[in-house]
């Protein structure tokens, strides 16, 4: 059998420099106040501990994040208000009095907007109390809870007027058909429209923008509106390690049931009786293709059940590495994804991605950061000669009698005579049969 190989390499290099202006502080009272240490444990509504929260003060300026289970440590004045902030999450502000321990701090989920929220665009930074259009944020968390790893089916279901339609689901060439308020509209890889490639364990948030208000700066690119995807960053003061494998079992939703080979015959002999000819086949040939006692001349496959598996399998190992302090921070993001074809008989689509992500950001002095992010990934394709579409259309279109595949339980044949019977099954030697 002809084998096809498909290779393909792709890297791309950004490295951007952002020059703002650091403003100067409001005025504090200049009462003194003594300090201590402030600490407390936030949940979700589920009671699981929230990590990568900012916790800060309003008097001090100090700020912290909370850890992997939740809990935070912060120097903050006497009678103090804090300040906790996650994207995926509302606001909370309390009062932290006199007491240097906080109880149990819940978190609760919104998938809007919030007024302080930060909204990336074209070569600039803009707040939500800046933004007159329709914005709609989702967070990285809320895509992961999703028993998918492809972001196009995470996002049906949250964004309100978005939807989108599987058009292709072969290994190495999934397609989608995406439709926001009616339009197709464009998606952005952090501001940037280029190739998506990309897994939910690396998605920060994705904002959609709706209305031309809210795509105005993208020009005719944001007409029918635009998706920017928003990839993590490195965080100050943490260090995290992150490792996750998933394991998904496909199949089908539903193939077509043909009949047999009698049930077809019957009917062919009704058609050809309703135009005045005679039958095609007789009554021991009839015989011999309900109860099976002749395969070689009067076979009866499913061709569904004979080429193709019940179901198939993927994998994906994804691991990150985040962190830095007030200088630098990083992060790294390495995936691996295996897909494989549902083809039982001959060669099976095998599919296998390797995936790097990295992005690291320098503050060279008080004015001037560097960014530098590269990606890259392989893709490395094997399939069988004939394609998907080729596939499907033979075993759609050829009655169960057509041709015997298989002499004893091993030996795979086409017969020879089957021309005279429905012209053009010689076409089936494509699939890299032997004939006799």
């Amino acid at each position: 059998m002809n084998i096809c190989r498909s290779m393909r390499y792709r890297i791309g290099i950004s490295i951007v420099f952002i020059l703002f202006y650091g403003g100067i502080a409001s005025a504090q009272e200049s009462e003194t106040r003594s300090t201590g240490t402030m600490t407390g444990t936030l949940v979700d509504q589920r009671g699981i501990p929230v990590s990568g929260v900012l916790v800060k003060s309003y008097i001090s300026g100090n700020k912290t994040w909370s850890g992997k289970d939740g809990t935070f440590h912060l120097v903050t004045a006497r009678k103090d208000y804090l300040y906790f902030n996650k994207e995926g999450y509302n606001d909370v502000s309390l009062n932290s009095e006199e007491s240097d321990r906080m109880d149990t701090i819940v978190m609760t989920n919104s998938q809007g907007i919030q007024n302080h929220s930060l909204n990336p665009v074209n070569f600039d930074i803009t707040s939500a109390v800046q933004t007159t259009g329709s914005v709609f944020r989702v967070s990285g968390e809320d895509l992961r809870r999703n028993p998918t790893n492809d972001l196009m089916l995470a996002l049906s279901g949250l964004v309100p007027g978005f939807f989108s339609v599987q058009t292709s689901n072969t290994p190495g060439s999934v397609n989608y058909d995406n439709h926001l308020r009616g339009e197709s509209p464009v998606i952005l890889l952090d501001g940037v429209p280029r190739d998506i490639v990309i897994d939910l364990q690396e998605i920060s948030e994705v904002l959609i923008y709706k209305d031309h208000a809210a795509a105005a700066m993208y020009g005719n690119l944001g007409a029918n509106g635009i998706i920017n995807i928003i990839t993590r960053k490195g965080h100050t003061n943490t260090k995290v390690v992150e490792a996750d494998y998933q394991v998904g079992l496909h199949l089908p939703l539903a193939l077509p049931d043909f009949l047999d080979a009698y049930q077809n015959a019957l009917l062919q002999n009704k058609a050809r009786q309703n135009d005045g000819l005679d039958p095609q086949f007789g009554p021991d040939q009839l015989q011999a293709f309900q109860n099976g006692s002749d395969p070689l001349r009067y076979p009866d496959i499913d061709y569904f059940d004979r080429f193709m598996r019940a179901n198939t399998n993927s994998h994906q190992l994804t691991t990150t590495f985040l962190g830095g302090d007030s200088t630098i921070q990083y992060y790294l993001h390495g995936g691996y994804l295996s897909n494989r074809g549902l083809e039982s008989i001959g060669e099976r689509i095998n599919f296998d991605q390797i995936l790097l992500r990295s992005d690291l950001r320098v503050q060279l002095n008080e004015i001037i950061r560097m960014d530098l992010g590269i990606t890259g990934w392989m893709d490395i394709s094997r399939f069988p000669r004939m394609g998907r579409d080729g596939m499907f259309g033979i075993m759609s279109s050829y009655p169960a009698y057509a041709t015997p595949l298989m002499m004893g339980d091993s030996i795979f044949i086409v017969n020879r005579d089957y021309p005279h019977r429905v012209p053009g099954v010689r076409s089936i030697l494509i699939w890299g049969l032997p004939s006799i």
